[in-house]
């Protein structure tokens, strides 16, 4: 009998605990600071990484998720959520949102069974002369824009990379890209694609489709179109792009492929001109290579 009696009191013991300490869940306060790797001079589709210490103390937590803008983790270290992405391609101002929310195993005091919490950080991303490079770039400002340059073998001072091909309407199209340096500061960007063709025409639609997207996605105005004769470069002849259909097109093809003529279609933008120029890749190569040239306007 003494040891059920014992044994009742101390149920009776630990009940009497459990009334007079009832408890409720706690979400952490989110005060930690919100870092982004780069706040200044933001170029478009740069890679950036953002940061934020994870919150923490709190009671009766069942579940905690973080995300950033909504709907991306980020990857956890040492207590703190990082999150590694791309500037927008567009020029403006942007807002990184990071949340929290936690679900408890016993409500609030207020009787939620959740709880949300969130901290933004606003970024501007700036307009950019070519691409996401401004004239007068340095060599080591423009790798960090393009991680994948290397520095050419051939010319001092270029760096080389692969990029997907703006002038084409397929987004999986790459262009050999170099960057190329006087002094230290970007004074060129030159862009290399060899094509071969089953017939003249193609060529010349290759040309035109280049020139219309330099219109429209690049932002720029015709200055003049122009052919050139290898024997005579310094006569040039000019022709109207626009009203050039497929005969023109065939025509200017076979002159490229021919290795006799060279074409060229000037453009520019507030601060860019652009060359297009369109040839025989070489003398035994059934390719025509298009080069186009950016530079600063003088």
């Amino acid at each position: 009998m003494m040891g059920g009696m014992a044994a009742v009191c101390l149920a009776l013991s630990l009940t009497a605990c459990s009334d007079d300490d009832v408890l409720y869940g706690v979400a952490p306060t989110m005060n930690g600071r919100l870092s982004l790797s780069r706040t200044e001079d933001i170029r478009p589709g740069e890679a950036l990484t953002a940061s934020i210490p994870l919150p923490t103390g709190g009671e009766n937590i069942y579940e905690a998720t973080y995300t950033w803008n909504n709907f991306y983790e980020g990857e956890e270290r040492d207590g703190v959520s990082y999150y590694a992405f791309h500037a927008p391609e567009e020029p403006g101002t942007y807002t990184l949102a990071f949340g929290a929310r936690y679900i408890f195993s016993s409500p609030t005091t207020s009787g939620d069974i959740y709880n949300t919490q969130g901290i933004e950080l606003d970024y501007t991303v700036v307009s950019c002369d070519i691409f996401s490079s401004k004239w007068a770039d340095s060599a080591e400002r423009t790798c960090e824009i393009y991680p994948g340059l290397e520095a050419s073998a051939d010319s001092v001072g270029t760096y080389v990379g692969h990029f997907p091909d703006v002038l084409q309407t397929n987004t999986t199209d790459e262009v050999e890209r170099s960057y190329v340096f006087t002094g230290d500061r970007l004074t060129e960007v030159r862009e290399v694609l060899d094509f071969s063709a089953a017939s003249a025409v193609s060529y010349g639609r290759k040309l035109a489709l280049m020139r219309r997207l330099a219109l429209r996605e690049l932002g720029m105005t015709s200055v003049r179109e122009y052919y050139v004769t290898v024997d005579d470069p310094d006569t040039p002849v000019s022709f109207d792009a626009d009203a050039a259909d497929d005969s023109w097109m065939a025509d200017l093809g076979a002159k490229a492929i021919a290795g006799t003529h060279r074409i060229y279609c000037e453009l520019r933008s507030a601060g860019t001109q652009l060359v297009i120029s369109m040839a025989q890749r070489g003398e035994g190569f059934n390719e025509v290579r298009f080069e186009r040239v950016y530079s600063p306007m003088q």
